[in-house]
């Protein structure tokens, strides 16, 4: 919360650029708009003296908390980290038995099973049931 003797500097530094003649109307209505929009002094000077480094027009309370609320709703600036570097042969070397060694499938696993040849009659079971199939799939008058 401003004291009203921030707000008479607030006015003060506002009429350093516009040479404006507050008055204790002024001071009051400035007072009040800074505590409702929650102020604080140092931000409100750095928003005047940013409203006038780009407009020429009288800096009224609404432009202070506009440029604050602003201020506040960006996030903190980031720096782009680098792109990491390649792992080297060592490490990726190191990784591969330390995941080997500790997520290893069990013998019986690691081995695909084989599937059996196919033999004469299992062949013509399949093509019977996919005529069969395809048959009623591609039947006049029923959809796909």
């Amino acid at each position: 919360m401003l004291e009203e003797n921030q707000v008479r500097a607030l006015l003060t530094l506002a009429m350093s650029y516009d040479n404006r003649r507050p008055g204790e109307l002024n001071l009051a209505a400035w007072h009040d708009a800074a505590n409702r929009a929650g102020w604080t002094y140092d931000a409100a000077v750095e928003a005047i003296k940013d409203y006038y480094a780009s407009d020429g027009r009288f800096v009224m309370p609404v432009d202070i908390t506009t440029k604050l609320k602003a201020t506040r709703g960006l996030p903190p600036r980031h720096i782009a980290l680098p792109a990491p570097q390649p792992a080297s042969d060592e490490h990726r070397a190191r990784m591969r038995d330390l995941i080997g060694n500790t997520c290893r499938l069990p013998d019986h696993a690691r081995h695909r099973r084989q599937w059996a040849p196919s033999t004469p009659e299992h062949t013509a079971a399949r093509e019977h049931a996919r005529a069969e199939l395809d048959g009623i799939r591609h039947t006049p008058g029923t959809p796909p």
